[in-house]
């Protein structure tokens, strides 16, 4: 959420939760199908090792980075997040160490 634009943010929010709403909805056809409880709970839990790719494909929050204390990574990670919205990014070095000191 914080590395979309603002203009973007809301409706970010509604894809994200989209995915949660169809897995509820899902679930009584789902249960219909698998009979047993063993067998159901490996058809509810197989298909979330899917959700292990994240690790690598989504960035870290900013605010962590900056709260571990990792500062570069957290200014290239902002720079990134401002070339994709079309921003100016020549003041997120000063505003990342001003932010950092005042924590």
């Amino acid at each position: 959420m914080e590395m979309v634009g603002t203009q973007w943010r809301a409706a970010i929010t509604i894809l994200y939760q989209i995915p949660y709403s169809l897995g509820h909805m899902s679930l009584a056809g789902i249960a219909y199908y698998f009979r047993h409880w063993q067998h159901l709970q490996l058809a509810i839990t197989l298909p979330s090792i899917i959700l292990l790719g994240y690790w690598w494909v989504v960035p870290e929050s900013p605010r962590w980075l900056l709260a571990v204390g990792k500062q570069k990574r957290a200014c290239k990670l902002l720079k990134k997040g401002a070339k994709f919205n079309k921003i100016e990014n020549k003041d997120i070095p000063e505003l990342v160490r001003k932010h950092y000191l005042h924590q």
